[in-house]
């Protein structure tokens, strides 16, 4: 269940032009052999910042953040902190949930997602969401200025939200002007990487599906920042296809994005097929045709059934050779083959 809650949120959608701050905290109660307390800052998923109980202070994961502790100010020294007292607040919060759940042991987890977005308008917006052991418990509402539990929770947990109102004049400030001055100094010193533009590779395949008589295009973009981009199927170079299905927009390990979009035709569709990608690092789009892989013929599948009769018959003529060259290899029938040719 670890991560489960705020691992959902780093698959959303970005807005063009848009930055944001995350903070992402979580409490681990019970025997789960990671630290009690971690917690990571990231700046449009970038990560620059990361902390947990057994380290017990902050380390840096941006060359330029060293820069904005010094300059701008102690970053470290006050995030540190902060995070010691939400570690508390976080033992002391996930205490009283489990006694008034009647839990009394196994692993139990707290998460928290706050942060703020700087849209590319100048507008703001803030968000402070909560789970516990996996499930929606809390969210606070910036414009209402309201903190509500989660849909379908108990009246234990709206009771925590009643307790936790006092904190929210204190939270809307926070999201609203104090992130939002963070996220001004992070964009400005960390521009050079923020910023940049990296042109993504683009790769057409195909597949047999699997259940049906169809095929399967992909298309693969991959290697792209920021993350915004926008990728498409089109028919004929005029029909949009929005039958086309992803996963998202999802993030690879050198701090680039990735995303995939596939699209199931007909074995006898004679169409013609293009992927179309849009991404703030090209003037023009980049477009790449669909062209049909060997296994496939005009755009008719290959009858993979004859192809698997084929070859278990092949197998089968295999096997029965190989037995008729051992049954004359047997020292018996060597013994009468000698005898034999011997009169």
């Amino acid at each position: 269940m670890i991560l489960v809650f705020l691992m959902g949120f780093l698959c959303l959608e970005g807005v063009s032009g848009s930055h944001s701050w995350k903070a992402y905290l979580t409490f681990l109660k019970g025997d789960s052999r990671l630290p009690e307390f971690m917690a990571m800052h990231m700046v449009d998923d970038i990560q620059i910042m990361y902390y947990d109980s057994e380290i017990g202070h902050c380390v840096t994961k941006q060359d330029w953040m060293e820069t904005v502790n010094k300059e701008v100010s102690n970053y470290w020294n006050t995030q540190g902190d902060a995070l010691r007292d939400r570690q508390k607040n976080l033992k002391f919060m996930v205490k009283a949930l489990m006694n008034e759940s009647n839990q009394s042991s196994g692993v139990h987890t707290f998460q928290n997602l706050y942060g703020c977005t700087l849209n590319d308008d100048d507008t703001t917006t803030g968000f402070w969401n909560s789970g516990y052991d996996g499930d929606d418990f809390s969210n606070f509402d910036t414009r209402g200025m309201t903190l509500s539990p989660g849909q379908g929770k108990s009246r234990m947990v709206e009771k925590f939200c009643s307790v936790d109102q006092k904190n929210v004049p204190h939270t809307k400030v926070y999201l609203e002007q104090e992130c939002i001055e963070w996220l001004r100094n992070f964009l400005r010193y960390g521009k050079q990487k923020l910023e940049r533009k990296v042109r993504p590779k683009v790769v057409v395949y195909d597949r047999l599906a699997s259940e049906s008589n169809s095929i399967v295009l992909t298309c693969l973009a991959t290697g792209f920042y920021p993350r915004a981009i926008d990728v498409s199927w089109v028919r004929d170079g005029e029909t949009q296809m929005d039958s086309a299905a992803t996963e998202g927009i999802l993030p690879n390990e050198d701090e680039t994005y990735q995303i995939r979009k596939r699209l199931e035709i007909g074995s006898e569709d004679k169409h013609n097929y293009t992927c179309r990608v849009e991404h703030s690092s090209t003037e023009l789009p980049q477009i790449v045709a669909w062209a049909p892989s060997p296994g496939l013929k005009d755009g008719i599948l290959v009858p993979v059934l004859v192809v698997s009769v084929l070859v278990l018959v092949l197998v089968l003529l295999l096997s029965v050779t190989g037995f008729v060259v051992w049954k004359k290899k047997k020292p018996g029938n060597q013994k009468k083959d000698i005898l034999y040719f011997g009169h």
